[in-house]
């Protein structure tokens, strides 16, 4: 106490400055700023790669990363230093000035606003600092508090409550105007700010316990890829023999050689007629500007069109390059949509999506998803089988994106 006065004393007798050094680092708020750095940098990378895959981010990611992320990360590591602060009085003028190593943020106050200086009781997170950045933009939560015309700062946050007093009474002097009070509950808080301040805060956290969650358990086919998974109980289609034929139908510009390798493993593997047919193009009102992608509904009438019903069924798949949506449906992209059980598109555009995002996917790898969806396809309108809850099945039914085609096998 004697330290921290004189220190006070010595500073303020020119009526200028008090600095309150900064406490130990506490080893859980040091754990909590590490995570939520991980949450921000992990979200920021996959935002970059889904920017240079798809030229587009979403807003709400924008603005978290470019507006709420770095004046809450700069809060956390204040708080992580040490929450040192200084305080600057004059007749003139109060300002508080917080210090993140070179960095610091200052609050100017009017000294004729102000209208009472008192001590304050501050209970002190057992945990991680979660109110960092209310504390660090907002009143604060300090010792000392500061009660103006409109609303109550406060200061000295590394200061205990019983060292406060002298401090106040030091500061007086400057404020002559002023006259300390007792303890007293300070002026109700603007909530909003504490709940702007809290979802800062907590947002990024989230993803970074989605990151390790994410890697464990819903990337993990892609991480950890194993092709010999096979179905609990496979369907043997050596015994089906339907009528008809299968055409893959290249669209403007997908490589006719990867259509014709797709066809002739599916003819060796299941003995499936299947040929390869002369290119399609997109209909002219089939992109949507709105979403930047294609309308597979569009491409699947041109194909009802040109391939017309015959007593003999020819099941078309149609193979684009382009990405796609389904306008029967609210999702951001489709790998396949198929129709009456005859027609089908399906692009591997979202199958490049390697682990967790922040890698793109081999050749190889896209071109076994993009069997699997083909022969999903033929499983279902060619061998007439039925959809699969079996995530190794490749008729599995719930198809959401890159790890569940990782998931399934390339059997029925």
């Amino acid at each position: 106490m004697a330290r921290i006065l004189h220190a006070a004393m010595a500073i303020m007798s020119d009526g200028r400055r008090i600095d309150f050094a900064a406490r130990r680092p506490n080893p859980l708020t040091i754990a909590f700023t590490a995570l939520w750095f991980a949450g921000w940098l992990f979200l920021l990378a996959l935002t970059i790669v889904d920017y240079a895959r798809f030229g587009s981010v979403p807003l709400f990611s924008v603005v978290m990363f470019f507006v709420a992320g770095p004046p809450v990360g700069l809060a956390l590591l204040w708080a992580t230093l040490g929450e040192r602060e200084s305080f600057i009085v004059s007749p003139a003028e109060v300002r508080i000035i917080r210090w993140v190593g070179p960095f610091r943020l200052q609050r100017a106050i009017s000294a004729p606003t102000v209208t009472g200086l008192r001590t304050v009781s501050v209970t002190r997170e057992r945990l991680f600092d979660l109110i960092a950045a209310r504390k660090f933009y907002s009143g604060g939560c300090g010792s000392i508090a500061i009660d103006t015309s409109d609303r109550t700062f406060s200061v000295g946050h590394t200061l205990p409550a019983a060292d406060a007093a002298p401090v106040t009474t030091e500061i007086s002097r400057v404020l002559p105007q002023l006259g300390t009070r007792s303890s007293e509950p300070g002026k109700p808080r603007r909530r909003a700010i504490d709940y702007a301040a809290g979802f800062m805060t907590a947002a990024m956290i989230g993803f970074a316990i989605k990151a390790p969650t994410h890697l464990l358990i819903t990337d993990r086919p892609i991480c950890f890829y194993d092709d010999r998974v096979v179905p609990r109980d496979p369907i043997d289609v050596s015994r089906i023999h339907p009528a008809g034929r299968v055409l893959l139908v290249p669209i403007e510009d997908f490589p006719i050689d990867r259509a014709m390798d797709i066809a002739a493993h599916f003819r060796q593997k299941f003995g499936i007629p299947i040929d390869v047919a002369p290119v399609v193009a997109w209909p002219a009102d089939a992109y949507v500007e709105s979403r930047r992608q294609m309308n597979s509904a569009a491409m699947l009438a041109r194909l009802e069109s040109t391939y017309a019903r015959t007593e003999t069924p020819v099941i078309v798949i149609g193979l684009t390059t382009r990405d796609m949506f389904n306008p029967e449906v609210n999702w951001t992209y489709v790998f396949s949509y198929r129709r009456d059980n005859r027609l089908a598109v399906v692009s591997p555009t979202r199958m490049d999506r390697g682990c967790m995002g922040l890698f793109q996917a081999s050749e190889d790898r896209v071109t076994a998803r993009l069997r699997k969806m083909v022969g999903k396809n033929i499983g279902i309108m060619y061998f007439g089988l039925g959809l699969s809850g079996d995530p190794r099945s490749m008729l599995y039914a719930q198809i959401g994106g890159p790890q569940e085609l990782d998931a399934m096998s390339e059997l029925f």
